[in-house]
């Protein structure tokens, strides 16, 4: 025999079979499978009996010893039942009718209830059906339990375990796994290097045994959980922190033009209001890493509440209500603290970094109110107003002047000089040094302290108290006592609605070339009375041509040729003869809806006319037999080109005069009529 020949050699403790050369014996050797030593030598080898088996069984590097553990008797006792339970329900699906399967030997107490759930299962699904239908052949066999008998060296010696910073755990083929390894042989190879958190799914887990292409590169077991982020605490706070907005130019062309001057409404809370409170932090949630080591998450950080002027903290310090009315502000330093201001106050001017004001309590202007500049508060004060918009539903208090403006005030208005300015005032209005160009309305008093009142319209419910009243070269002014000039902007706001309401009517009548409603009301008698005078008879025309084609049709069904031809041309010559007198019915009664539509539309801006004139009736009547005393008094001198009026007589002036009050007082007339006139008296009589 040959040097080169092989032989085989045996592992005397596990007998895995090895093929070697004839100079390689008496060598001592190491058992892949076992880990022993053992002296390689040719052994008589008693073959074991191998149980019968109809499926193939699992690939092993030998077989299993007589003396294997009685838990795998047990599974390969399972798997034989198993086997024979398919195999049988496969001989009965493809019967007509079932047959009962022969008895075997009981498996097992501690598998019989498993195989027997498998047996009834698999009768439900190859029972025989009502609907004939191809059987389903079933192949499958109850999953294996999964029990761990690899040796955990052999796995060490193939397989490797790296841990990146304790959060991931990776597999690493070191040489080629045997094919034998299972889910429960990872899971305990991966236990022993301590990897116990985290772990893939079995159904990845198998993928790795399964597939050759998972081991290629390093696989992913398991992945520790990290730590959640904590929430840490805040301060909600129930107002406009930053009111002032910058305005961003618009960048599609279509987009409206953009008013830079409005930054938004500053914030104005009440007393009690809630403006502050404080939301504890939450703390994150632990994690654990592959070894199921606890990793402990990031405290909370809490926020700190504190209160400044104006404001008062509740007693568990979590929230803060106001003191007083104001305007809420957040103060930065060490802490962040939350005051309330009594007034809104601008150290400067307003302008395009203030933007328009809007906000319900007072304001307090250190400079200017600039030009094009809106200001919308409960009160004003400021150095001078210059061509700007002030609505003020209290006092406005100016420094200095007024100048091109408009103000609507609420209260009482004050101002160093006004000129040039649109004024309509609730309460008095009180001027130092005098009004020029300017239309001036209050419903009380307006007074003039140290000058002169030049070209102006002032309209005052009481009295106009000046120091001079116009000059030598100036236009006169127009003065209007005892008039609520708010009586006075109804008056006018009905007027013109009264205009515009006959306009509309005037138009409606050149429209339809008429003098007056009555012609249309005609009109439209005469279109009802043809209608009456057509109408019938179009009726009766009608039926005689019901009759002409039902006596047609009868005609018709009996083959009366001749018959149907005269009655054919009867019919025609009746419906030429009635058709115009159908077109013209539709005219008229097209134009008699018509013109009852505009004789309704008339009728209504009539209602509307006679509504707004009785109104103004209702104003004159009122103002007539209203008695108030009011009155112009002139402390220096009365220029001539100023017009006084009162509630119905008027006067203007013709001469110089000095030191005079004008009113409006009571007469009779040379009928014993009584009337009213503007009369003139010397400030001395008074006294």
């Amino acid at each position: 025999m040959s040097d080169m020949a092989l032989l085989t050699v045996p592992c005397p403790k596990c007998g895995k079979v090895y093929r070697i050369y004839r100079t390689n014996l008496g060598r001592m050797g190491i058992c892949k499978k076992c880990t022993t030593r053992f002296k390689m030598i040719q052994r008589e080898k008693t073959p074991a009996k191998k149980p019968a088996r109809q499926f193939a069984p699992v690939v092993r590097s030998v077989p299993p010893e007589k003396s294997g553990s009685k838990i795998q008797q047990v599974i390969e006792k399972m798997n034989e039942i198993s086997h024979d339970i398919n195999k049988k329900i496969d001989q009965e699906s493809k019967q007509p009718e079932l047959v009962e399967p022969e008895k075997k030997e009981d498996p097992p107490q501690a598998i019989q209830a498993p195989i027997q759930s498998i047996q009834e299962k698999k009768k439900i699904e190859t029972a025989p059906s009502p609907v004939k239908e191809k059987p389903v052949e079933i192949n499958e066999s109850p999953a294996p339990l999964l029990v761990s008998n690899k040796n955990l060296d052999i796995l060490a010696a193939q397989l490797k375990v790296i841990v990146t910073d304790g959060m991931k755990a990776y597999l690493v083929e070191k040489t080629k796994m045997d094919s034998d390894v299972n889910i429960a042989d990872l899971k305990k190879f991966l236990a022993r290097e301590k990897v116990i958190f985290g772990l893939v799914s079995d159904e990845k887990i198998q993928s790795f045994i399964d597939k050759r292409l998972n081991r290629i590169k390093p696989f992913l077991i398991a992945k520790g959980r990290t730590p959640t982020e904590p929430t840490h605490g805040l301060i909600e706070y129930f107002f406009d922190t930053h009111p002032i907005k910058n305005i961003a130019p618009a960048l599609e062309e279509d987009q409206e033009r953009i008013n830079y001057k409005e930054r938004g409404e500053m914030p104005f809370v009440l007393k009690g209001d809630l403006i502050a409170q404080r939301i504890p932090g939450i703390p994150g949630k632990y994690g654990k890493d592959v070894f199921g080591k606890r990793i402990e998450a990031q405290k909370a950080r809490q926020a700190s509440l504190k209160c400044g002027n104006g404001a008062t903290l509740s007693e568990d310090k979590r929230m803060a209500h106001a003191r007083i009315d104001g305007m809420p502000v957040l103060t930065t330093g060490r802490y962040e603290r939350v005051n309330i201001l009594p007034q809104y106050y601008i150290n400067g001017d307003v302008n395009m970094k203030t933007g328009n004001i809007r906000f319900q309590g007072p304001v307090v202007v250190k400079g200017t109110v600039q030009s094009g500049f809106k200001i919308r508060c409960a009160s004003l004060e400021a150095k001078e107003l210059f061509r700007a918009d002030a609505r003020v539903n209290g006092d406005i208090n100016i420094q200095g002047g007024v100048v091109g403006s408009k103000v609507v005030c609420m209260g009482t208005f004050k101002a160093k000089f006004v000129k040039g300015t649109t004024i309509e005032c609730e309460n008095d209005i009180i001027v130092k040094n005098g009004i020029l160009d300017s239309k001036i309305e209050t419903r009380t008093n307006c007074i003039v302290e140290n000058n002169k009142i030049l070209t102006s319209s002032i309209i005052a419910f009481k009295d106009i108290v000046t120091n001079d009243l116009g000059s030598k070269s100036s236009p006169g002014c127009q003065l209007t006592i005892g008039m609520d000039p708010v009586v006075i902007r109804e008056m006018e706001r009905l007027k013109n609605e009264l205009k515009l309401l006959e306009e509309k009517v005037d138009n409606e009548k050149e429209e339809l070339d008429v003098d007056s409603i009555e012609e249309l009301e005609d009109e439209c008698k005469d279109i009802n009375k043809k209608i009456d005078t057509l109408e019938p008879t179009l009726i009766e025309a009608k039926k005689i041509s019901l009759n002409l084609i039902h006596t047609y049709k009868t005609a018709k069904q009996q083959k009366q040729l001749q018959q149907q031809k005269k009655l054919l041309d009867a019919i025609r010559l009746f419906s030429a003869k009635i058709g115009p007198a159908k077109q013209e019915l539709a005219k008229l009664k097209n134009d008699q809806k018509n013109i009852n539509t505009i004789i309704q539309k008339i009728q209504q801006l009539r209602q509307e006319i006679d509504f707004t004139t009785s109104e103004i009736q209702r104003i004159n009547r009122e103002i007539q037999t209203t008695d108030h005393e009011a009155k112009v008094l002139v402390k220096g001198e009365l220029f001539p080109g100023t017009t006084i009026r009162g509630a119905t007589a008027s006067l203007e002036i013709f001469e110089k005069q000095s030191n005079v009050t004008i009113e409006e007082i009571h007469i009779y007339n040379e009928n014993n009529m009584p009337e009213r006139q503007i009369e003139i008296k010397s400030l001395h009589k008074d006294i």
